[in-house]
């Protein structure tokens, strides 16, 4: 009877700390595993795929004169599909950070500086007035250019609703008459500091929960803790898939090297989406599926 020693925990963190590695960011290994997979999720939220998409500006849009050049600088880069990194915010820089405005209402704050620091940060100048944008594989929606901090500003969301109501469709309320106490900007501010979620009412009748995922109580992502139960359940499952198939793994194993050892030393590799259980000795990888 072959027996397998395998984590496929342990190697799918050892393969997040690699890719944070790629990126010059490094983890402490002895954290709990949750832990590294939360810094791993929350930190790829925040980044912005370089990949094509098509710009679509809001009909309030405005933008300070002094800017226009940075703004066109982050319109070609979006059209391109090139590197958007050095205009997001330096809190990238902190793996532990939680982008509230993002967590919450699913918008990005882009800086509009024309040139890279000085200091070598990467970063692009940073600007007071930032632009507000809501993106997805395909669009850019460009909500608005408005001062730096205006993390809470309702507004944002009435823009989107007014210009672009289908892509936020699924989060708003059905058969509501409108919300008991209609927050604030302020009230928003507070509540997203205490890890507490609320409707936007933008008009009578019209009530979106949040358009981000929402936040947890510890004000981390909602979206990125259903990653880490996703993630968590699927590695299981992938442990479960190869013990019951371990006889004939074990017999594959023997057939192409002759190896009578009956322990098997099994590691999860991904590739292209792909999921291969490794034998560590022979080499011989075994399909998973894709996921």
């Amino acid at each position: 009877m072959y027996k397998a020693e395998l984590n496929f925990d342990s190697d799918f963190n050892e393969m997040l700390i690699q890719e944070l590695s790629d990126y010059n960011y490094s983890v402490d290994i002895t954290e709990s595993s949750d832990k590294i997979k939360m810094k791993y999720f929350n930190f790829k939220r925040r980044l912005i795929q370089p990949i094509k998409r098509q710009i679509f500006i809001s009909k309030e849009f405005t933008c300070p004169p002094e800017l226009l050049v940075g703004l066109d600088i982050v319109k070609t880069k979006f059209i391109n599909g090139e590197n958007i990194t050095p205009h997001l915010s330096k809190n990238l820089t902190n793996l532990d950070f939680n982008d509230s405005l993002l967590n919450d209402w699913g918008i990005y704050h882009l800086h509009l500086g024309t040139q890279l620091e000085a200091n070598g940060s990467g970063f692009i100048e940073r600007t007071g007035p930032v632009l507000f944008v809501r993106i997805d594989k395909e669009k850019a929606l460009f909500i608005g250019v408005m001062p730096h901090g205006s993390w809470t500003k309702q507004q944002m969301i009435k823009v989107i609703h007014d210009n672009w109501e289908a892509s936020i469709s699924s989060y708003r309320m059905k058969d509501v008459i409108g919300l008991v106490h209609v927050p604030t900007d302020d009230d928003i501010k507070v509540m997203r500091k205490h890890g507490i979620n609320s409707g936007v009412e933008i008009e009578p009748g019209v009530v979106y929960l949040p358009i981000g995922g929402g936040l947890t109580s510890a004000k981390t992502s909602i979206e990125v803790s259903m990653a880490i139960i996703r993630y968590n359940e699927l590695l299981k499952q992938l442990e479960d898939l190869v013990q019951n198939n371990l006889q004939e793994i074990g017999q594959e194993v023997f057939k192409k090297s002759g190896r009578t050892d009956e322990t098997l030393s099994i590691k999860l590799i991904i590739q292209d989406h792909e999921y291969y259980a490794v034998e560590q000795t022979t080499g011989l990888a075994f399909q998973l599926g894709k996921y």
